[in-house]
């Protein structure tokens, strides 16, 4: 779906499709983290991920932060959206996307359990 996002012109269908994408990814990370089908407190995907894992709090407080904007683009509501928040979200969730590959990977071997995950540290080239 990131990858889709680049595929339109408009800049605020670009911002939604990451946001969709972040969602989905956040989806992996509840299916991995969350221990209980009972829910407790809010169904928002971004409210139950710091309970599952911890570690993203940082993430689902960012992208909770978009979800205004992601609605009002889905109601017609937000038409312009600058490049520079195109570019910040398509940063973000690809960050996003990598730290939730390896939380499932490492979750998969049996490295560590959800709660206890922290991510890799970044490189730099």
């Amino acid at each position: 779906m990131a990858v889709h996002a680049g595929d339109v012109d408009d800049a605020a269908e670009q911002v939604r499709g990451l946001y969709l994408a972040a969602l989905r990814a956040a989806g992996a990370a509840l299916a991995v983290g969350e221990t209980t089908s009972r829910r407790r407190g809010s169904a928002s995907a971004w409210a139950r991920l710091p309970r599952s894992v911890p570690a993203f709090t940082r993430w689902a407080t960012h992208f909770a932060g978009l979800s205004r904007l992601r609605s009002d683009i889905e109601l017609g509501v937000v038409h312009d959206v600058p490049p520079e928040t195109v570019s910040r979200t398509r940063v973000a969730v690809v960050d996003f996307l990598a730290d939730v590959e390896a939380l499932v990977d490492a979750c998969a071997r049996g490295d560590v359990a959800p709660q206890q995950w922290s991510p890799p540290e970044k490189r730099t080239a």
